[in-house]
């Protein structure tokens, strides 16, 4: 989680910045049955739900970076 959360700091790229954070949940998504095996489902389906809509507001705005 800290590898994708360190690595997108600096990112412009919408997509370097959703692969960063895909590594990043993924840490958490390999943390969770540990600790709570019972919500690992409501996790990663809470993920492809943000996922898929984050991914589809960029699609529709033909969002290729972040301009400051």
């Amino acid at each position: 989680a800290l590898i994708g959360g360190w690595g997108g700091l600096n990112q412009t790229q919408l997509r370097k910045i959703l692969a960063y954070s895909s590594i990043a949940h993924l840490g958490w998504m390999i943390l969770v049955p540990h600790f709570s095996p019972s919500i690992t489902l409501l996790t990663l389906l809470t993920y492809f739900i943000m996922t898929f809509s984050t991914f589809l507001v960029f699609k529709l705005n033909k969002a290729t970076n972040i301009n400051t």
